[in-house]
């Protein structure tokens, strides 16, 4: 960010990625502070993403031949910036010109010359979500719009932009926990949060692996009261995983939605 013309590569990835890390760990002001001065941020994002396409060539717009695609990245970064700041934004605002699920899933979905579908890039490399506007739309209690962004954010087509990446998938299950379990619907969000577990058990996501337990226990098991039958006793060992001194993991634990 300090050259006078960062890299144009580094920067996507960068905006996507780093943003998306920093908030994983709790540290949102460190995200919020990165996409400002990396002009991503809500006012800025599209305009810098256009910019950067005039430096690298493969991002644009995937029916003029690109791979990845501006708008997809910029909006991206917008809910990102909406989700880890502290800015006053109106559901209202934010709402005004988002895309529909379907359609900001599709920005990004490349085509073979015989118009067959392909499949999304920035998805199958992680590098965008539809789970940010999920989060974001929850953060600003557009709990029914927030599921909508969420439900296609899971969708594994990537002919229609779905997305393989499993640690989405699991940020997308614990939102959809969280507002069932809002909406006292006790079951269905315990198999949410089993989910958000599920589709990362195998990997080694250890961090992501406590988070979804951690919102288990915080939206489920404690308003039910099952922490009396020993179910706390899950949360430490995955915690012990991670090499954190513990203040820090208090810290990031405080700062998880719904909260």
């Amino acid at each position: 960010l300090s050259e006078a013309t960062p890299d144009a590569h580094s920067m996507v990835l960068g905006c996507c990625e780093w943003a998306a890390s920093l908030y994983l760990l709790g540290r949102n002001a460190d995200a919020a502070e990165f996409l400002r001065q990396a002009k991503t941020d809500w006012d800025n994002a599209a305009e810098t993403f256009e910019e950067i396409a005039e430096r690298l060539p493969i991002i644009g717009r995937p029916q003029d031949g690109k791979f990845m695609s501006t708008e997809d990245f910029a909006w991206n970064c917008q809910m990102l910036y909406v989700l880890v700041s502290d800015d006053v934004f109106t559901a209202e605002q934010v709402l005004a010109d988002l895309p529909e699920p379907e359609d900001l899933a599709n920005f990004g979905v490349m085509c073979a010359p015989d118009g067959t579908r392909l499949l999304n890039l920035d998805h199958m490399f992680s590098l965008t979500s539809l789970v940010w506007p999920a989060l974001a739309l929850e953060k600003l209690g557009q709990y029914d719009k927030a599921l909508a962004y969420a439900k296609k954010a899971l969708d594994m087509d990537q002919t229609q932009g779905g997305s393989p990446s499993s640690w989405h998938h699991s940020l997308a299950h614990r939102c959809h926990g969280r507002i069932l379990a809002a909406a006292g619907q006790m079951d269905g969000a315990r198999n949410a949060f089993a989910a958000a577990l599920s589709c990362i058990e195998l990997r080694g996501y250890w961090l992501l692996e406590a988070l979804a337990a951690h919102d288990l226990h915080e939206h489920v098991l404690k308003p039910s009261g099952e922490l009396s039958d020993g179910a706390e006793g899950r949360l430490g060992p995955m915690l012990r995983k991670l090499v954190s001194p513990s203040d820090s993991l208090e810290a990031m634990l405080k700062q998880q939605p719904g909260r």
